[in-house]
């Protein structure tokens, strides 16, 4: 009897002990877990403890459910499959998508959408193409009526957000919101069409430079971002709006500067941004003669940082009525001020950098579904994983051998890869504003990498083949043959699965080999996986042949990457990865793209037809729960 109470006792004991721990984070979780037997055991066997455990570790939540009594273990289950096809890059043969339109002036992938704009008759866009990749019906196109330079969409709300110049002059702007259905004002529009007056000194330079846009409007639920700069006077203006109720929330001004943004999370904007300024350096006196004193452009040094804004709340003007045509002042809303700012190294004295290859890619939008299983939806509600390319140039070479694009082709190519959740350790108490510079955070939090020019379209937009943690990589062997590999940039999926095997799983590095990997990681070539370690394995063909064979391999902190050039001080970083690298040869491609559960490549960069690709997961193979 005594037995039979305690045992009661102790099962209760447990449950209440879960339900705390369904409040704690996932440090105290494991932390607890390591106590004692009975508490390892307690964690592992709770399957709501299990589901949570793995939606935090793949930055995760559920947002909805997709079938009615679906319980915690079958969920876990589906999430399990979603997690190992992307450790096993487990991806099915390639489905053609259809052709794209010939005269497409500019496209946009967004959430298992494509979006080309067109035109008929004009020089700029005036219609748009949808293409739901998940459905084999293609939708009629949309006439707008009326011409834009740069617009996004968000297919859950039907909304299209059209960017247009003004006839008035350059420092108009036009926001025109439409129906991604009808092509009409949307409905849930307070004002059909947003007109900004730009401050002085900022003018809005809206040309498409490359087909790809990357510089157009963001839109997340309420809130419309858009960034309005003019290159040659390095000038930006970024302008927070609620799109809904009409209403300018605030701007963020630069002058003698340029910025990339993305939102973070529901509350936050990153600005990725660049200014130059003149030499600070102690050693220049008042009375340093002519030929001591250098041209000013040699003397400029740039201050590159990731600056965090909080999104302004909304302030509805109910009982106010907004005529059509309303114009805002920018000038007369708040200015808005970074809650944090962290400081990027200072390039070396005559360096300067290429904005239009100075990008910032962050992928999903936070709170869209990245995957729909059989029970849930699931969707990052916080951006991972940062995704930077920053190019940089002789000051005296800008300007004067460039390719169509805007790179030279002496340019030094760099990304970078920033851990957010070590960034969001440094986050303020409320109310307080603080800078952090380069050695508190950048070399754990960061891992940096050379690109070669030679890999690099600049008709696609390089930024974009990241999404979450991951990014996606082809690389070509000198007989033209490529590769697929995905890199993933989360510390806790590494260290969690370092030790996984599977029959799958080809091992191929000698001890040899190993060292050189190190020195390629070390000299900042990490990006690209060697052919000499996997060239004898590869089954090359003219065209996908299927195989699940993939070579895996980690690069931990231990093996930090260091930048000699470019900069004041050598640059260190050492964000550990892990890179899955498919056996088999894939139809050379210059554009990947992730976008949820696909891999989808843009199979001709050349004129018109486009066409593209689309590798799916292979998710619903066999559940391997094991923790590995």
């Amino acid at each position: 009897m005594e037995s039979m109470e305690r045992s009661s006792f102790e099962k209760i004991y447990d449950d209440i002990r879960v339900m705390m721990l369904h409040f704690s984070s996932l440090q105290t979780i494991l932390r607890f877990a390591v106590t004692s037997r009975r508490n390892y055991n307690l964690v592992k066997t709770s399957n709501s403890l299990q589901l949570q455990i793995e939606l935090e570790i793949n930055g995760l939540e559920i947002v909805g459910t997709t079938s009615n009594g679906s319980s915690r273990q079958q969920i876990l289950g589906e999430l399990i499959q979603y997690r190992n096809a992307w450790l096993d890059l487990n991806i099915l043969p390639p489905a053609v998508g259809p052709v794209l339109q010939e005269d497409m002036k500019c496209w946009q992938m967004y959430e298992g959408h494509w979006a080309s704009g067109f035109s008929h008759h004009r020089d700029r866009p005036d219609s748009l193409q949808t293409i739901n990749l998940d459905s084999s019906t293609l939708p009629p196109p949309v006439d707008f009526q009326t011409e834009y330079d740069q617009f996004t969409v968000d297919p859950n709300q039907q909304l299209v957000a059209l960017l247009a110049a003004s006839q008035k002059g350059s420092d108009h702007v036009h926001i025109h919101l439409r129906s991604l259905v009808t092509g009409m004002a949307h409905p849930r529009a307070r004002l059909p069409t947003l007109t900004a007056i730009l401050p002085k000194e900022h003018r809005a330079d809206l040309s498409r430079d490359i087909k790809r846009l990357r510089l157009g409007p963001l839109v997340m639920g309420n809130i419309l971002v858009i960034n309005v700069g003019y290159r040659l006077e390095w000038t930006f203006c970024v302008l927070i709006w609620d799109w809904m109720a009409g209403v300018l929330l605030g701007h963020i001004p630069g002058i003698d500067g340029f910025c990339d943004a993305r939102f973070l999370d529901s509350n936050h904007l990153v600005l990725y941004t660049a200014f130059k300024g003149e030499s600070d350096s102690d050693e220049e006196s008042d009375g340093a003669s002519d030929s001591e004193s250098q041209d000013s452009a040699d003397r400029q040094v740039w201050s590159i940082s990731l600056e965090v804004y909080v999104v302004p709340p909304t302030r509805t003007r109910t009982g106010c009525y907004l005529p059509p045509g309303t114009q805002f002042e920018v000038f007369k809303s708040d200015i808005l001020c970074p809650k944090i700012s962290f400081r990027l190294p200072h390039l070396d004295t005559g360096f300067s950098i290429v904005p239009c290859r100075t990008l910032l890619w962050s992928g999903p939008t936070p709170g869209s579904v990245t995957y729909t299983s059989h029970s849930a939806q699931f969707a990052c509600q916080k951006v991972s994983t940062l995704a930077l390319t920053l190019t940089l140039t002789k000051q005296w070479y800008f300007g004067t051998s460039f390719h169509s694009e805007g790179a030279h082709v002496g340019s030094l190519y760099y990304r970078i890869f920033v851990d957010m959740k070590y960034l969001f350790s440094h986050f303020p108490i409320e109310g307080r504003q603080r800078a952090v510079r380069w050695n508190e955070w950048g070399e754990q939090a960061t891992r940096w990498f050379k690109e070669s020019p030679g890999s690099l379209d600049y008709r696609g937009c390089w930024g974009d083949w990241a999404s979450g943690s991951r990014f996606v990589k082809g690389n070509f062997d000198d007989e033209g043959v490529q590769t697929l590999s995905v890199f993933d940039f989360n510390p806790l999926t590494i260290g969690r699965h370092f030790n996984r095997s599977r029959p799958c799983y080809i091992q191929a590095l000698s001890s040899s080999q190993a060292m050189e990997g190190v020195e390629i990681v070390r000299r900042g070539g990490g990006l690209f996986v060697s052919q000499s370690v996997y060239d004898t394995l590869v089954v090359k063909s003219p065209s996908f042949r299927h195989s699940n064979k993939v070579f895996v391999d980690f690069v931990g902190r231990d093996q930090p990457t260091t930048i000699d050039e470019g900069f004041q001080d050598y640059v260190q970083s050492r964000l550990p990865y892990r890179i899955v690298t498919r056996a088999c040869s894939v139809l050379p491609s210059a554009g990947w793209f992730l976008d949820g559960t696909r891999i989808i490549t843009i199979q001709q960069y050349t004129e018109s037809p486009w066409e593209f690709c689309i590798f799916r997961l292979n998710i619903n193979d066999v559940i391997d729960s094991s923790d590995d």
